[in-house]
């Protein structure tokens, strides 16, 4: 509950909320840079191991929103 309070007030003050996975790929303009290889890294844990992914994937899967994002 802190949690989701924390994101709504900073969202009033106008920031945008969103996923360590959206500022991740953003970062690489070039993907055939040497780091990308430890970024698709981070990015296959996101989708298979952290439990933000599983839900990601469950909400992709059912088409709900997700609501924990």
């Amino acid at each position: 509950m802190a949690h989701r309070t924390a994101i709504e007030r900073l969202a009033h003050a106008g920031a945008v909320p969103t996923t360590a996975l959206a500022v991740l790929t953003e970062l690489f303009r070039d993907w055939r840079s040497p780091l990308a290889k430890s970024a698709l890294e981070v990015i296959e844990w996101y989708f298979t191991g952290s439990p933000e992914g599983v839900q990601e994937r469950r909400c992709r899967r059912t088409g709900t929103a997700n609501a924990t994002a």
